[in-house]
């Protein structure tokens, strides 16, 4: 012991150690209290981890899918496109055959129109014809010429020799 120290020193320190180991363990039950509110929210936490991690999953699956649909949907606009263009062509050479064909069937009407003109002609002339032929059977030269056409009917028409 120092000279200088006191017989109650040694309690007045063990008093004050006392209090510091009081303190100390105080600390420590809130240290423990505090550690155990962390661990629960530790588990807290990796509960949130979990659950974050397998939305992440779910949106990455997502993500993929939608990326193969939008491949899938390109592609199909893409053949989409070509097909159209191939209809786009036959409906050109459709166009052009339509075309001929309008002026093919053209030049039919009017040449129908010419032939009816021709044969609404011709049947006018036979009309006129047979109106003649029938003037000329009913006319007296004609009955008087009578006998005259059935004896060379009857002996033939033969000619005169040169």
């Amino acid at each position: 012991m120092p000279a200088s120290a006191s017989p109650d020193e040694p309690l007045e320190n063990l008093g004050a150690l006392q209090k510091q180991l009081i303190l100390a363990q105080v600390q420590i039950l809130e240290l423990e209290d505090i550690r155990d509110e962390l661990q629960a929210r530790g588990t807290e936490y990796s509960k949130l981890l979990c659950e974050l991690q397998s939305i992440a999953d779910r949106s990455l699956a997502e993500l993929q899918n939608a990326h193969a649909a939008e491949t899938t949907a390109r592609q199909a606009l893409a053949d989409a496109e070509k097909d159209n263009r191939e209809v786009q062509i036959k409906l050109g050479a459709l166009r052009r055959d339509f075309e001929t064909a309008s002026d093919r069937l053209s030049k039919a009407l009017k040449l129908v129109d010419q032939v009816e003109g021709n044969a609404a002609g011709q049947k006018a002339r036979i009309e006129r014809l047979d109106a003649e032929m029938k003037n000329l059977k009913s006319s007296a030269s004609w009955r008087w010429t009578a006998p005259l056409r059935s004896i060379r009917r009857v002996f033939g028409r033969t000619e005169p020799s040169p």
